[in-house]
């Protein structure tokens, strides 16, 4: 048996993170959100490879890290994702950049669920921060161009209610079961 490799997707600022840490508090295996951690490190280095720069360059790096986060998976685990591969291509069609062939590649070899968990939109705890840099209105196209390039590629999105983070993780785990 493979892993289940789960995605928790949504715009920025919609909670994903708040769900991935509670469900790694239960011991699930979980993949952080690679963006973001991409956007530290080449702002340290003080390089171009960021997505209000060169947001190309900066989709090669994130897609490259999603991939090896991929292979990290053992067989008969559940993994949950923070972000998945299609997330990259939702964030260039919101600015209106072409899919490269590399990346519809790596969305349609990638080896996630059909099932994608998405929070939407939350104005209620949507705030900004270093690398949240997006206003509420974009964050909310953000969030459209996502479910659109999810259904494009075949996936099932299963909108996560608004709740309290605990009870959102236990909606995604008793679906799963």
């Amino acid at each position: 048996m493979s892993s289940k490799n789960f995605i928790i997707t949504g715009g920025p600022g919609s909670g994903k993170t708040a769900i991935i840490n509670e469900l790694s508090h239960r011991g699930i295996p979980c993949f952080s959100e690679v963006a973001r951690s991409v956007i530290i490190q080449e702002m340290r280095v003080q390089s171009d490879a960021l997505p209000f720069k060169n947001v190309l360059a900066f989709t090669k790096k994130v897609v490259a890290k999603m991939q090896s986060d991929l292979t990290q998976c053992t067989n008969d685990t559940v993994n949950f994702f923070d972000r998945g591969i299609p997330d990259s291509a939702g964030y260039l069609i919101h600015e209106n950049v072409k899919i490269p062939s590399y990346l519809d590649d790596a969305i349609t070899n990638s080896n996630y669920e059909i099932d994608v968990f998405i929070a939407p939109y939350w104005q209620a705890i949507y705030s900004t921060d270093n690398q949240r840099i997006e206003s509420a209105a974009k964050a909310k196209g953000i969030s459209e161009a996502l479910r659109t390039v999810y259904k494009q590629y075949g996936f099932n999105l299963i909108d996560i209610p608004f709740l309290p983070v605990t009870d959102r993780a236990e909606f995604i785990l008793n679906h799963i079961n």
